[in-house]
């Protein structure tokens, strides 16, 4: 919030900074305020390499295993994050028990050995889910006959 007539060519800024990153994450029909995005904002011209590397190495446990529990898995915790580790907002995005969501956030837990009630490894996967649609994005974006 802007509280004086000088803030006006900063809030008109974020407001177009908000409006690209709502694009880029596929957010077009949602009213959306700067601080919704801003922590992807802040990371935005961080290397695809780095990302890359960073989401591999933190998810690693959860990629290294084969077969389609691993995707179960990946998505619950995705879905964990993104509705900031409300496992009933989770529960109900994956439309599953809530039961389900703490059982398979155990299981995500154990194998990345974090605990989810720790701010840190919480911001860590912030971080890496961020990183991780800013890289799904440059990827889709790029002509089909460029490979990684």
């Amino acid at each position: 919030m802007k509280h004086e007539p000088k803030s006006l060519r900063e809030a008109y800024q974020e407001c177009l900074d908000t409006r690209q990153l709502a694009r880029r994450f596929g957010m077009k029909d949602r009213a959306l305020q700067f601080e919704m995005l801003e922590f992807a904002y802040v990371f935005q011209h961080v290397p695809d390499n780095i990302m890359e590397n960073y989401c591999n190495k933190v998810l690693e446990p959860l990629l290294a295993r084969d077969g389609d529990p691993n995707q179960v898995l990946m998505n619950t915790l995705e879905s964990f994050i993104e509705n900031d580790g409300l496992i009933n907002e989770a529960a109900k995005q994956l439309f599953v028990h809530r039961n389900t969501v703490t059982y398979r956030m155990e299981k995500v837990g154990s194998l990345l050995q974090m605990d989810f009630k720790k701010t840190n490894d919480l911001l860590k996967l912030k971080l890496v889910f961020t990183f991780r649609k800013f890289v799904r994005d440059k990827t889709a974006s790029r002509p089909h006959n460029v490979q990684l």
